[in-house]
């Protein structure tokens, strides 16, 4: 769930920023938003990678 909240929030700022290029303060605080939340989608994905290799851990313990 909250891979799509970022990914939705990304796709907004991303939009602003094209949009901002006008407004230099702007767009250095959409960027900054933007980089944080590639950093949290970074996260999130770290996350599930790790909950998967547990789990197959898991398994393959209880199969051996």
């Amino acid at each position: 769930m909250e891979e799509m909240e970022i990914s939705a929030r990304l796709e907004k700022v991303q939009k602003a920023i094209e949009n901002s290029v006008d407004d230099l303060e702007l767009m250095g605080r959409l960027l900054d938003e933007y980089d944080l939340l590639q950093r949290r989608a970074q996260a999130v994905d770290l996350d599930e990678v790790s909950e998967c290799s547990k789990l197959s851990r898991a398994r393959f313990t209880t199969i051996g």
